[in-house]
C-alpha cells in the first residue's frame, strides 16, 4: 500500500513540476557555462585602443595574476567609479585576470544586466559589457519573468525536486529489493530443478 501511494506521489509531483524543473535545469546550465555564449555579449569600449587589444586577446584562458600596480584594489575600483559609469554600491565582485595583454580588473556589478566593467591596473575603464542570453537565463532561474518576480514558482519546483528525490530513493530501494528477491527465487528454482534431475 505504501509503495503504491509513494509511486503516485512521485508520478503526480513529477508531472506538476516537470516544466519548472526543466526551466531550472536549462537556465542553470546556461549560467554555469557562460563561456559558450560569449558571442552574444554587448560590449561598449571606453578606451578604444586598450579595449580593442584586450578584446583581440580575450580568447586566451583566464588565469589568476599578480598586479604590478601602485594602486590598491580599492583605489582602482574607486577611480573607475568616479567616471560615473557605475556606483560603488553596485560592485558585487572584483577579479584580477590576464587575457594576454596584461592584468585587468573585472568588476562585476549587481545591476539588472549583471554588467562587467573591465579596468586596467591604473583604474582606467577599457570596456563595459553584459550578456543578454546569460542575463535572461539568470532572471528566469531566480523566477524573474518580465520584470515580475515569481519566487513561489521556483519554491514549488524546488520542493517538488526534494519530494521527487525522496520518493525516487524509496522506489529505487523497493525496486532493487524486488530484483534481489526475484534473483534469489530463480536461484532456488534452479537448485531444486537440478536436484530433481
Amino acid at each position: 500500500m505504501a509503495w503504491k501511494w509513494n509511486k503516485n506521489i512521485h508520478l503526480y509531483i513529477g508531472l506538476l513540476c516537470s516544466v519548472m524543473i526543466l526551466l531550472l535545469s536549462l537556465t542553470g546550465l546556461v549560467i554555469n557555462n557562460k563561456f559558450l555564449f560569449m558571442g552574444s555579449q554587448v560590449i561598449t569600449y571606453q578606451n578604444p585602443d586598450l579595449g580593442k587589444k584586450l578584446h583581440s586577446n580575450s580568447h586566451s584562458h583566464d588565469a589568476p595574476v599578480q598586479s604590478d600596480s601602485n594602486f590598491s584594489i580599492t583605489e582602482i575600483v574607486d577611480k573607475a567609479a568616479r567616471t560615473g559609469k557605475f556606483q560603488l554600491n553596485e560592485v558585487k565582485t572584483v577579479s584580477l585576470m590576464d587575457h594576454g595583454f596584461g592584468p585587468s580588473y573585472y568588476i562585476g556589478l549587481n545591476d539588472d544586466k549583471q554588467t562587467q566593467v573591465v579596468v586596467n591596473t591604473e583604474g582606467v575603464i577599457s570596456k563595459i559589457y553584459y550578456n543578454p542570453v546569460t542575463q535572461t537565463a539568470h532572471d528566469w532561474h531566480i523566477g524573474l519573468f518580465g520584470g515580475e518576480r515569481y519566487t513561489n514558482l521556483i519554491n514549488f519546483a524546488t520542493i517538488g525536486m526534494i519530494i521527487l528525490t525522496g520518493t525516487g530513493v524509496f522506489l529505487s530501494i523497493r525496486t532493487l529489493a524486488g530484483q534481489a528477491k526475484a534473483r534469489r527465487i530463480r536461484r532456488a528454482r534452479k537448485e531444486v530443478s537440478s536436484k530433481v534431475a
